[in-house]
């Protein structure tokens, strides 16, 4: 099982309609996700995808310019 945390900025939440409509794709293999109270999204998957990784690259090297 794979787990992503994605920490929302402030002002900004997580809409639950659109991580519902995620988790009826069954192409994008999302099994469950949390929502806690500080508004941090947790999103579990039973594997990862080759292109959930690159986007996960992709992101973590743009974070860090």
């Amino acid at each position: 099982m794979a787990i992503i945390e994605v920490k929302m900025q402030s002002g900004w939440s997580a809409d639950k309609k659109s991580l519902s409509t995620l988790l009826a794709d069954k192409d994008i293999l999302l099994k469950k996700f949390e929502i806690n109270k500080d508004g941090a999204v947790q999103l579990y998957f039973d594997q990862v995808s080759q292109l959930l990784l690159l986007l996960l690259l992709i992101n973590s090297n743009s974070d860090s310019e």
